[in-house]
């Protein structure tokens, strides 16, 4: 008897395992500090099952970091990001915009509030998966505009981490990291939910606040200025 539930115990903990890694996606490790771009149209979105609160709404913000091989995104989900009958978002993305031209807001893959973007980082639930499943984990791609269409690159699982199985908490977390030789220093980027659709009729669900990445000398000048400010009160408590 003792045996038995024991087994039953060791079969309910690997079972528990595989249930949670299913609810989880790529391998991508980073430690986040404070949120850089907040979310003005939070919990604006609305569901037939709960008027604020779903996996289309973007919850608080955007984070951006930038490391030395690296720029890193990450968004938080109100729900669970996956399509419905009632049409939850279909793309989930990080646009950005660095340099002059860029792909019009009525494209397919850019929200209409959105004009000359270059690069997208973005994720696209797909309703019935490769396997069945409600996401297809290699629906994740970088996109650079080439002057007359967006190109589409697959990241491998080393570029994103999703988590995605607690809905109505802000732990439905979307975080991918670009290589900085992809992009340019000084570019703005914003974050929205929307229609994998373009032209008249397309919605968009939710869209951040716009947030200006600093140019390097922008950077270098703070630390001078912060190293200066050690130094003055160094000498002026020694």
């Amino acid at each position: 008897m003792l045996r038995w539930m024991m087994l039953c115990a060791l079969i309910g903990l690997l079972l528990g395992a595989t249930l949670a890694a299913a609810d989880t996606y790529g391998t991508l490790a980073h430690t986040w500090g404070t949120i850089d771009i907040n979310d003005p149209l939070n919990d604006e979105v609305e569901s037939p099952s709960s008027p604020y609160q779903d996996g289309r709404d973007i919850y608080e913000g955007l984070w951006w970091e930038r490391g030395a091989t690296y720029d890193y995104f990450r968004m938080d989900l109100a729900g669970t990001p996956t399509l419905t009958n009632y049409d939850w978002a279909e793309v989930y993305g990080i646009y950005l915009d660095g340099i002059s031209g860029g792909g019009p807001g009525n494209h397919a893959y850019v929200p209409d509030e959105l004009n000359g973007i270059d690069w997208i980082v973005d994720f696209h639930p797909d309703a019935g998966g490769a396997s069945g499943s409600p996401i297809a984990p290699g629906e994740v791609h970088f996109h650079t505009w080439t002057g007359a269409a967006f190109n589409s690159v697959g990241l491998a699982g080393s570029e994103y981490y999703f988590r995605i199985n607690e809905a109505g908490s802000p732990n439905n977390s979307l975080q991918w990291r670009v290589p900085r030789s992809s992009l340019v220093f000084d570019y703005e980027f914003t974050g929205a939910s929307h229609d994998l659709s373009s032209g008249e009729g397309a919605e968009t669900y939710d869209l951040t606040g716009t947030g200006k990445v600093p140019e390097p000398g922008t950077l270098a000048l703070m630390g001078l200025g912060i190293a200066g400010l050690a130094a003055y009160r160094r000498r002026k408590w020694a």
